[in-house]
């Protein structure tokens, strides 16, 4: 999803130890790197390109920047690394920690963020993928996808925990949220998913 982007780090900005870091889970050092605007997190998000020629997608965040996103970010590594294989995402290629940089490496897809608000046809490819990976989840877990109860509050209203890991209120959702979930229910209920 695009967010505001505004106050996200390049890779020009990034220290030494997370660019060599970089070049050490890759084989090679990264001599090309078009930062990527949009998301929600205040750390870079790049794609980069190494003296070999390898092209990746690398997040790096560190406290400084906000004091919940590595713990996230690592978070997402573990998760990431832990797909099964044939699935329809990134692949992991790793995942480390330089200093207090939580930094993560994934293969680099063609692509682009979708329309906001989102339009029908797009919110029908999302969702088309969405039932096919939990189709997949089905069939690993024996017929029957696998479910975490939802956590009480969750939902469309829900807000994320503040700084403080205090339980957000729905009323701390950016105003922008606000308007732009009413416009996704209507092209949900326009491309007759809702």
């Amino acid at each position: 999803m695009l967010g505001s982007g505004g106050n996200r780090l390049t890779w020009d900005r990034l220290p030494r130890r997370v660019h060599e870091a970089v070049a050490a889970l890759l084989g090679s050092p990264v001599v090309r790197a078009l930062s990527q605007p949009g998301g929600f997190s205040p750390g870079s998000a790049d794609r980069v390109v190494t003296a070999a020629g390898q092209r990746a997608f690398v997040k790096a965040v560190s406290p400084a920047q906000n004091g919940v996103s590595p713990r996230l970010q690592a978070r997402e590594a573990r998760i990431t690394a832990a797909l099964p294989p044939g699935l329809p995402v990134p692949g992991f290629l790793g995942a480390t920690t330089a200093g207090e940089w939580e930094v993560l490496v994934l293969e680099d897809v063609d692509g682009r963020h979708p329309a906001l608000p989102w339009c029908a046809a797009e919110l029908r490819l999302v969702l088309d993928a969405l039932a096919g990976l939990a189709g997949r989840a089905a069939a690993a877990g024996g017929g029957r996808a696998q479910r975490r109860p939802v956590p009480r509050g969750a939902g469309p209203g829900h807000a994320p925990p503040d700084a403080r890991g205090r339980p957000g209120r729905p009323d701390d959702r950016p105003r922008r949220f606000r308007r732009v979930l009413p416009r996704q229910r209507a092209a949900a209920r326009a491309a007759g998913t809702a």
